[in-house]
């Protein structure tokens, strides 16, 4: 039985294609309309708000962000979902995996932040809040925040465990362990960067909208996105190169292992910085 609420959008998606494709031609063309229809509906949404900001339309921008409201109410429902019956099917060896309460509450509270940064959003554009675009912006700044302080107890738990688990380990272990640890400040710190620069972007884009930045250029204030679409640009590119001066080294005859005389563990094993990387992939880029 398939475990609808732990899977992905990328695998519910492959999963609702092939259910499609049973049915034929006929189920392929009411798939294609589904889609369209989906891919409509969200088109309403950047639609409305062209109208509404060219006054086109006078509509109330609470009633302007209707479809908004729509698809808030299904993910919240969704997530709200998922969160109570993902420990419903779970296998009793894998109790120790299961999230405590506490956290799905927080979890489910923390994603709530957005919903409230839209309503006081349609409220600041409709002149209901007297507030600058700063303060409009406290929820998204505490949501952001929060996952700031995640990733950097993530990672700093996950450093003082390497640092235990070296601790009594073999030559080889401790290195490897080493290799660990440099690759998880690396990915941490790249996540920081990238938080503590959306987090700027959003006081810069705040401070320029109320008129506290004088005559700074857009171009400035964007600084922040620049420095983000340059950093996944380069991403791949760097990866692509890495890979291209490594197929160009010359194969060694001997398979690549490092042997130990450790008195303890005589094991070997083989590094590979991109495989150190890999191990955290929730820290990342």
């Amino acid at each position: 039985m398939e475990d609808y609420g732990n899977m992905s959008p990328e695998e519910m998606s492959i999963l609702l294609f092939r259910s499609m494709g049973a049915f034929g031609a006929r189920g392929k063309c009411v798939l294609i309309l589904l889609v369209s229809l989906l891919f409509a509906f969200f088109l309403l949404i950047p639609i409305f708000w062209c109208l509404r900001a060219d006054s086109t339309i006078s509509w109330n921008w609470a009633v302007v962000c209707i479809p908004l409201w729509i698809v808030d109410t299904i993910y919240y429902c969704c997530l709200g979902c998922m969160y109570a019956s993902s420990d419903a099917g779970v296998d009793p060896e894998d109790k120790t995996q299961e999230k405590p309460p506490l956290y799905k509450l927080y979890a489910f509270l923390k994603a709530l932040l957005l919903l409230v940064l839209q309503i006081f959003l349609a409220l600041k554009l409709n002149g209901d809040l007297s507030w600058t675009l700063v303060e409009v912006l406290i929820p998204y700044f505490v949501y952001d925040g929060l996952n700031l302080l995640e990733r950097l107890a993530g990672g700093v738990l996950g450093y003082k465990m390497l640092t235990k688990n070296s601790e009594g380990a073999g030559v080889t272990q401790t290195e490897d362990i080493k290799k660990q640890r440099s690759a998880l400040v690396l990915a941490a710190a790249r996540k920081l960067v990238l938080n503590l620069a959306r987090i700027a972007q959003g006081v810069l884009l705040g401070l320029k909208v109320d008129g506290s930045l004088g005559d700074a250029s857009w171009w400035v204030v964007f600084v922040p996105v620049w420095l983000y679409v340059a950093f996944f640009v380069s991403f791949p590119v760097r990866k692509y190169f890495r890979a291209k001066a490594k197929a160009k080294e010359p194969k060694a005859k001997s398979p690549r292992q490092q042997h130990t005389h450790d008195a303890y563990t005589r094991e070997s094993v083989t590094e590979d910085e991109e495989e150190e990387l890999s191990k955290f992939p929730a820290l990342d880029a």
